[in-house]
């Protein structure tokens, strides 16, 4: 970027949500932004979005995606009083990159999962619509399904490095896992988490917006909620494993995930039918701890699988973070307690907020950092899973709570 180039943008092209961060280059001053993903109506996950694209609507949902992203710029250049916004760095999942520059994802629907690119990409912004922006970076990704926004996350994550065997979880849509050995291997995957992590097939879900519950805690016999905003209209991801864990204290939720149908004073009243009701608007349905069981299994035998197939035992692990959807609000004993995430990583475990979007920030700032990146998607060695069969026996093993005891 030229030294007269004074504010940038930084992309995290969520599945759900997009996080952009706009950045005064010559004060440091960083404004963030969450909107909505609008390609939402096209499907909830990405295997939607690409059904959407092979039934002939990839060039409506880029132009969704750029109108969002056209909208907000706009804004931008007139408070800021500012031409043109130099560069745009953008990280997100492969499929969501692809829909980004226009190119048909679906080689990434079927075996061999192959995406049209995982490189590095330049583009000027007026090729795919954006009317404020003069180039945009798409940053370099390993595979279909571990995206740039896990190669941008963990490069931040790591910028300060512990010894030892260390764990990135991106945990969105995807739930993104990208390990290193600590002997200079790095191994990643991807697991199908759906949208659950951030409201998403939740009855009474939300994303983290207004109106949101971050999170509940169980004190001397009540609930006590800590929300975004003043009125409470639903739960977020970190409130739903939240809910579970609490339920699952109170036994009112059964190790193999059933509402058990009795709940000892002050609760009688809450739980009507297959429905635990946190406020008078707002409950838990059964339907919607199945949806968790199937996510939180399918994120906790990712990573089991993935530190099996890195050569690694889980005490082996110096440190975990955790990055995504629950990365900012997420309670690590609780998400520890519903078997989201091995006993084991109590002792090395922290939260590191939206990673990807740091790292799409941080390549904004600096051409080094974007070598990085590059270096890691070129390292890295994918990690099947979905036809695995020690992963899918996994899976099958850990739907139940088993760790809640």
């Amino acid at each position: 970027m030229s030294a007269l180039s004074h504010y940038g943008l930084a992309v995290d092209l969520g599945t759900t949500t997009i996080e952009v961060l706009f950045d005064n280059l010559d004060t440091g001053e960083v404004v963030r932004y969450t909107i909505l993903n609008p390609q939402y109506k096209y499907g909830k996950d990405i295997v939607s979005r690409i059904r959407s694209a092979e039934n002939g609507r990839l060039l409506e949902m880029q132009k969704a995606v750029v109108d969002a992203l056209n909208e907000l710029t706009a804004y931008l250049v007139a408070d800021k009083r500012i031409a043109k916004i130099p560069r745009m760095t953008v990280c997100g999942n492969s499929v969501m990159t692809h829909i980004l520059a226009g190119v048909d994802p679906s080689g990434m629907a079927r075996a061999p999962y192959m995406p049209k690119f995982t490189d590095l990409r330049f583009l000027r912004g007026k090729e795919i619509g954006l009317k404020d922006v003069e180039e945009v970076v798409l940053l370099p990704a390993v595979s279909a399904f571990v995206g740039s926004d896990a190669v941008a996350g963990y490069a931040a994550a790591t910028n300060e490095k512990s010894e030892g065997a260390t764990l990135l979880v991106d945990l969105g849509t995807n739930g993104e896992m990208i390990v290193d050995n600590g002997a200079g291997e790095i191994f990643c995957t991807s697991v199908a988490a759906g949208p659950t992590f951030e409201g998403g097939g939740i009855e009474c879900g939300r994303g983290a917006s207004d109106g949101a519950i971050k999170n509940i805690v169980y004190h001397k016999g009540e609930l006590r909620f800590e929300t975004i905003g003043s009125q409470i209209k639903g739960l977020s991801g970190s409130a739903l494993v939240d809910a579970v864990a609490i339920l699952l204290r109170l036994r009112i939720l059964d190790r193999d995930g059933r509402l058990s149908g009795y709940a000892k004073a002050p609760f009688q009243d809450q739980l009507r039918g297959d429905r635990f009701y946190l406020t008078e608007n707002v409950y838990l349905s059964q339907k919607d701890i199945r949806s968790f069981q199937t996510s939180k299994s399918a994120v906790y035998s990712g990573i089991v699988a993935l530190i099996e197939k890195a050569g690694l035992d889980m005490i082996d692990i110096r440190r975990v973070d955790i990055a995504g959807a629950l990365g900012h609000n997420l309670d690590l004993a609780n998400a520890i307690a519903t078997g989201l995430f091995p006993r084991q990583f109590g002792r090395c475990i922290s939260l590191q907020g939206n990673a990807s979007a740091r790292g799409a920030l941080a390549c904004l700032r600096s051409e080094k950092f974007i070598e990085t990146c590059l270096l890691i998607s070129k390292k890295a060695k994918t990690v099947e899973l979905a036809t695995d069969p020690f992963f899918q026996k996994e899976f099958i093993a850990n739907m139940d709570f088993f760790a809640a005891k």
